[in-house]
């Protein structure tokens, strides 16, 4: 049987269980075998494909595929554009033309797609994404 870890944070943010299950490479995923208890939301990881016959089996759905995108980014000096229609400037506080794009950029995203989420925690995680990116040390909003 396989083991599900607790998620702390998730599950205090959307106020209810929420754990994450992670496969190894080599176990096949008989996701079947899963001891649930009494978790809202699993987050099951795996480099293998999960057959969609067993998320049925389990009452699940697939609504997210993680793909990671690499690509570095360089550096430019803030005159360096030479360009009058584009600006380039931080920003530090949220307003609602950001928070609108916020929301847009995750339009596909499984907290969107997911019909059990129902009690608003796209818009509030996005929301406190956002949040947190912008005091961030190492990170800017531009």
């Amino acid at each position: 049987m396989h083991q599900i870890q607790l998620l702390d944070w998730d599950t205090n943010f959307f106020g209810y269980k929420v754990g994450r299950l992670a496969l190894l490479n080599n176990q096949e995923p008989e996701i079947i075998q899963i001891k649930k208890d009494d978790y809202r939301l699993i987050y099951i990881f795996t480099q293998q494909k999960i057959e969609e016959q067993q998320l049925k089996m389990l009452g699940a759905d697939l609504y997210d595929i993680k793909i990671e995108f690499i690509k570095e980014a360089k550096s430019i000096a803030n005159n360096a554009i030479e360009n009058d229609k584009v600006e380039i400037k931080p920003i530090s506080i949220l307003t609602d033309s950001l928070f609108h794009l916020v929301l847009e950029s995750g339009v596909h995203s499984r907290f969107k797609q997911d019909k059990h989420f129902v009690n608003h925690e796209f818009e509030r995680l996005y929301k406190a994404w956002i949040e947190k990116t912008l005091i961030e040390k190492d990170a800017k909003v531009i």
